[in-house]
């Protein structure tokens, strides 16, 4: 009897010792999960560690890609304390955040917008290095009333300041407008004294005016990539002045059904130069775009376009449009594909120039491919149309569309290995000639072009001297 009872008693003893060794291996995982607050025995909240995996996958990429605690001291929540940013309450939100961008030092830092709706009353203004990033799309920045800074209408404005505002960085959220409200608020303004802007992976919804609108002097450094418009009013990106250079617009969607009810419903343009202000615009790249305004009718699309480099906004600015590229766009249901209405105006320094190659248009209703140099003879402006493939037809007649259109005064311009042809399932009013060359042009360079289905002919070339012709 006795040994029965001493072994119940060792069984006790080294069940107790077990429990005592599991609960200390849960409590060291505990300790390890959810971590103790500084100076304190409390443990923090576990709402304070949870994950959030689309968390700034560009900027933060080989990162553990987790939410930002209100402590974090290099990334700002702006829900935290003091900011208190509220999602989804339908209240301005517009002073939490700029108050949280008014706090960062000179030197910068990051400001993170969780997942969620946030109404702005008024702009959000950048002067200072900040990387503004989000969860993705489902962060969403908008706004019900016209928004402006300085008497112009934007909803960020970056720059401006008497110092130079550099290294910006807007990424992973969405801009929206209103829906079925007539305002017109430029999404994004960059003006003065900028060096160094990234606008990229944002989604644009609704905007009433233009998406990126850039404007002012001394700005460089600016690049626009892989972001998606749906729905804008007047242009995706506009470069609105001279002093702008070194400007990267790569790789970005631009769709909308609609122009703007105070302006007409022909107004839209994917990207446009249209300088107010005198200057050089130089070493811009438009690279891999895709704009497109499915749902116009005929009569409304005449007049929008994919990429147009614009006379200014006054004949008495000079301005120069200097190494142009765009490259490797696909541009459908326009205007005019791509149009270049001067590279210069005024008294200027340099001769203008412009490449465009490798683009795809298709179903232009006014030109797919206009260059116009400019008339006078103190600068040679140069311009290279080379292995692009172009598909249209006229919205009126066939004497309105040529698939490639170049007039001025220019020497030796390149117009080879185009592709220039009728949309598909186009039975008439094909255009007037495949490529059309005003007098002016002196000694263009015309070979291994396709053409065919143009009414008056493949090729009507009035340049001086020729050229050297050939399909």
């Amino acid at each position: 009897m006795k040994k029965q009872v001493w072994g119940l008693l060792v069984l006790c003893l080294i069940t107790i010792a077990l429990a005592s060794q599991a609960w200390s291996v849960i409590g060291e995982s505990w300790e390890q999960t959810v971590p103790r607050a500084k100076n304190s025995g409390q443990r923090t909240p576990i709402a304070n560690t949870h994950e959030v995996k689309s968390f700034n996958a560009h900027a933060f990429a080989g990162s553990d890609k987790s939410e930002p605690r209100c402590a974090d001291t290099k990334v700002v929540n702006v829900t935290c304390p003091p900011y208190n940013a509220v999602p989804d309450d339908n209240r301005d939100d517009s002073r939490a955040i700029q108050a949280a961008m008014d706090a960062l030092t000179l030197s910068g830092g990051t400001l993170f917008i969780p997942a969620g709706t946030y109404l702005f009353n008024n702009p959000l203004v950048i002067h200072k290095p900040v990387h503004l990033v989000g969860e993705g799309a489902s962060t969403i920045l908008t706004h019900s009333r016209d928004l402006g800074t300085d008497g112009a209408a934007n909803f960020i404005r970056i720059g401006g300041a008497a110092a130079v505002t550099q290294n910006v960085t807007l990424s992973d959220f969405t801009l929206q407008g209103p829906t079925g409200i007539d305002l017109r608020t430029v999404m994004i303004r960059i003006v003065s004294n900028v060096r160094g802007v990234i606008v990229r992976n944002l989604l644009f919804k609704n905007v009433s005016s233009s998406c990126v609108l850039v404007t002012g002097k001394s700005i460089e450094k600016i690049e626009i990539s892989d972001n998606r418009a749906e729905e804008f009013y007047e242009q995706f990106v506009e470069l609105g002045s001279g002093g702008i250079s070194d400007v990267r617009i790569h790789h970005n969607v631009a769709k909308s059904t609609r122009g703007h009810p105070k302006l007409g419903s022909t107004e839209p343009f994917g990207i446009a130069f249209e300088p107010a202000r005198s200057g050089e615009i130089t070493d811009v790249s438009i690279v891999g775009n895709q704009v497109s305004f499915d749902g116009m009718s005929m009569t409304e699309l005449i007049n929008t376009g994919g990429v147009s480099l614009s006379r200014g906004r006054s004949r008495a600015v000079p301005y120069l449009y200097r190494r142009i590229s765009v490259q490797d766009n696909i541009i459908r249901k326009v205007g005019v594909g791509i149009r270049v209405q001067t590279l210069r105006e005024g008294i200027v320094s340099h001769p203008g120039s412009v490449v465009i190659s490798r683009n795809r248009i298709e179903g232009a209703t006014n030109y797919g491919i206009q260059v116009k140099l400019a008339e006078d003879d103190v600068h040679r402006d140069t311009a290279s149309i080379t292995e692009n493939s172009v598909r249209g037809y006229s919205a009126q007649a066939h004497n309105r569309y040529d698939g490639i259109h170049l007039a001025g005064r220019g020497i030796g311009v390149e117009i080879t290995g185009n592709e220039i042809l009728p949309v598909a399932d186009r039975k008439d009013g094909y255009g007037r000639y495949g490529i059309n060359i005003e007098p002016g042009i002196q000694n263009p360079v015309i070979r291994d072009n396709k053409i065919a289905g143009y009414l008056s002919g493949p090729i009507l070339n009035k340049a001086a001297s020729g050229g050297r012709a050939g399909q």
